[in-house]
């Protein structure tokens, strides 16, 4: 049986709930390599690391611990979040955060995580920046409305926001054209 790392990630920092040979350690990191090396030399042999997917910020470590063997777990935030309403917990600080997440693992023994394919990345990246650009535009294209409603409407601000419009437009058929590309060469 393995010896469970609970998680609990942020922007600057990340916690981690540690069992050991001689018990839990809770200790505070730096969300960057010199905070990963650091964690990595605590990390008894027979680990499983287990966070969240909170954002962005599993992925570099996650993928560190991966690159260096160690066994990852990465599960939904809500199935956390869940897990400790189960169990009454109300109070939320990243200690607390982190051994309800090593808690979590010892109960549920989550499957093990491991990055996706590169075309896999490249296509969410593509999706995710899609998927902004869209909300760009519909934003713009609100705001151009609103301003033609307007009887002294700045024409300079209109043309801008008609050139941003048509530039974007263009953008996100090159994004589409992209991701049909790899999901082509990469799915015939």
């Amino acid at each position: 049986m393995y010896k469970y790392t609970g998680i609990d990630l942020s922007k600057e920092t990340f916690d981690a709930s540690i069992t050991t040979d001689k018990g839990v350690i809770i200790k505070k990191f730096s969300h960057n390599e010199e905070g990963f090396v650091k964690l990595l030399k605590l990390l008894p042999t027979d680990v499983q690391v287990v966070m969240e997917a909170s954002g962005p910020y599993y992925n570099r470590l996650a993928f560190f611990l991966y690159e260096h063997q160690v066994r990852v777990s990465v599960v939904n935030p809500l199935v956390i979040r869940r897990f400790c309403q189960m169990r009454l917990v109300r109070t939320k600080t990243d200690r607390k955060d982190a051994a309800m997440i090593r808690e979590y693992s010892i109960t549920e023994r989550p499957a093990l995580w491991q990055p996706d394919a590169p075309m896999i990345s490249k296509l969410k990246q593509l999706n995710g920046a899609l998927d902004l650009l869209e909300k760009q535009l519909t934003a713009s294209k609100n705001q151009l409305e609103a301003f033609k409603q307007m009887p002294d409407a700045d024409q300079t601000v209109v043309k801008w926001l008609e050139e941003n419009l048509y530039q974007n437009r263009k953008l996100l058929h090159k994004l589409e054209q992209e991701m049909e590309q790899v999901a082509r060469q990469h799915y015939e």
